[in-house]
C-alpha cells in the first residue's frame, strides 16, 4: 500500500500500517507490491513527522502500547544477506527497526523504561542488542567495504545509534556481546570514524568506548542513562533543579521538583504538554 501525505499520523495508524493490529487507516490508499516497499515508505513518513511535538506525542504512545511486539517482530524478521542494492542494510531492512531508530532518542523515554523492565513481555529486550551486534557483523564480514559507500552513512547511523542506546541502558550482570563481535564491531566503529558523515563518525566514536570499557563504568553511561530516566532535571522545560526529583506514578519517564511544577508541565503551553506523552504501560 502506499502512504498519502497527510496530516501527523496517530499511534493506531502506524499500528496498522506495521500489521500490529488490524483497522483501515487514512494514510493507506493502496496495496504495496512487498513488505520492503510499505517499510520504505513508513521511513518516510516517520522522517517528516517524528521531531514535530505532536510526532514525538504520536511516537510515545506508539512505544507505550506497541513497543513489546515491535521488538518481538524486529527479532523475529527475515535476515536478508547479501546487501540490498540501497540502504538499509540487510537485517535491518524493515519498518519495526525504523520505529526502534526513532524511539531511542529523548525526550522519548518509553524504549528506556521497556530495556530496563523486569516484566516478563519485556524480556526479549535483554537480547535485543545482542542480536544488533550480531547481525551487524555478520554483515560486516560479508561486506567489509560497506563503509565506504555514502549511501549507508545514514543508515549505519542508525543501526550503530541504537545499539549504543541499549548498551549504555543494559543493566545486566553479563556483557551482551560477545568477544568476537566486539571485536568484528571495533573494526567496523574505527572505519566509521574517518567517515564524512559528522553524526556517523560522533555516534562511532561513542559505541567504540562503550565497546572497549567497562559498560556499567562508561564516563557517558550515568549521564544518558538518568536523561532516558528523565532524572537528570525537573522535567518542566523552565526548570534547571536536579535534586530531589519524583518519578511520574503514570508513566514513570518525567521526573520533577515539586508537585507545583507537574501540574505546571501536564498542561503546558510553551512545549509539549506532559499530558499529550504520559501514558501507562504493561512493561
Amino acid at each position: 500500500m502506499s502512504l498519502t501525505n497527510s496530516t501527523t499520523p496517530t499511534c493506531e495508524d502506524i499500528a496498522i500500517i506495521l500489521s500490529l493490529r488490524e483497522g483501515s487507516s487514512r494514510f493507506i490508499k493502496r496495496k504495496w507490491a512487498h513488505e520492503g516497499e510499505r517499510d520504505d515508505d513508513l521511513a518516510k513518513l516517520l522522517d517528516r513527522f517524528s521531531n514535530r511535538p505532536e510526532g514525538i506525542a504520536t511516537l510515545d504512545e506508539f512505544g507505550s502500547k506497541y513497543l513489546p511486539a515491535v521488538v518481538d517482530r524486529f527479532i523475529e524478521a527475515k535476515f536478508e544477506l547479501p546487501l540490498p542494492p540501497t540502504p538499509p542494510p540487510g537485517a535491518f531492512h524493515n519498518g519495526y527497526f525504523s520505529i526502534l531508530s526513532r524511539l531511542s532518542h529523548p525526550p522519548l523515554n518509553y524504549f528506556a523504561k521497556y530495556l530496563r523492565s523486569k516484566h516478563p513481555i519485556a524480556s526479549p529486550g535483554k537480547k535485543l542488542g545482542r542480536v544488533i551486534a550480531e547481525r551487524l557483523a555478520e554483515i560486516t564480514q560479508l561486506h567489509p567495504d560497506m563503509t565506504l559507500a555514502p549511501s549507508y552513512a545514514q543508515s549505519l547511523f542508525r543501526i550503530l545509534d541504537v545499539l549504543a542506546f541499549i548498551l549504555l541502558i543494559f543493566e545486566g550482570d553479563q556483557e551482551p556481546i560477545t568477544v568476537d563481535v566486539k571485536m568484528t564491531l571495533l573494526v567496523l566503529v574505527e572505519d566509521c570514524k574517518v567517515s564524512q558523515n559528522e553524526r556517523l563518525r560522533t555516534v562511532s566514536a561513542s559505541l567504540s568506548n562503550l565497546l572497549t570499557t567497562s559498560f556499567k563504568h562508561s564516563p557517558e553511561r550515568r549521564k544518558w542513562v538518568m536523561t532516558t530516566r528523565g532524572q537528570n532535571r525537573c522535567g518542566l522545560p523552565t526548570c534547571n533543579i536536579t535534586t530531589g526529583l519524583k518519578a511520574c506514578a503514570r508513566c514513570l519517564t518525567v521526573c520533577y521538583c515539586s508537585p507545583e511544577h507537574q501540574r505546571a508541565h501536564w498542561r503546558s503551553k510553551i512545549s509539549l504538554p506532559h499530558k499529550a506523552c504520559c501514558f501507562s504501560t504493561v512493561y
